[in-house]
């Protein structure tokens, strides 16, 4: 399995099993944004993981093990507001602190043959979508990776 793989997995089983995280948006966390259209419209709130950046950090070292650090965007979709629901911006910043206690500042991910040497978050944009009314996020996470056992 490679780095990003191994890395987009923990972080994605890390996202299931998190107890908050599940009870504002149930299972929905997904690897794409699902298609929505008439018959059957996009529920929300939502979570999807997302694009990835890696980069070689011992590129050139002599005597040093491999290692990889990879950003991952998680993003965040909540409904549209709705006066004194708490959804919205409200409802994502709520989901953004379910991410971050799952993925952010030193939780512990896994995957098998790796060793994750660092976990971090780095930051958050909140966004209003074109409708005026849907908000997303997106969260950057840091993963520092290695061959293990």
């Amino acid at each position: 399995m490679s780095d990003d793989l191994a890395v987009h997995g923990a972080l994605y089983r890390a996202l299931i099993a998190s107890g908050p995280l599940a009870d504002l948006v149930g299972r929905r966390i997904w690897d794409e944004v699902p298609e929505a259209d008439d018959n059957r419209p996009q529920t929300m709130p939502f979570v999807v993981l997302a694009d990835s950046s890696s980069r070689n950090l011992t590129a050139g070292a002599i005597n040093c093990g491999a290692m990889t650090e990879v950003d991952t965007e998680i993003l965040v979709f909540s409904k549209p507001s709705q006066k004194g629901t708490g959804q919205g911006s409200d409802e994502a910043k709520r989901i953004v602190a379910a991410i971050r206690a799952a993925v952010g500042d030193d939780a512990t991910l896994t995957a098998p043959g790796w060793t994750f040497c660092l976990q971090r978050w780095l930051n958050t944009a909140y966004r209003r979508t074109e409708d005026g009314r849907t908000y997303t996020a997106t969260v950057t996470v840091r993963t520092r990776i290695q061959p293990g056992d």
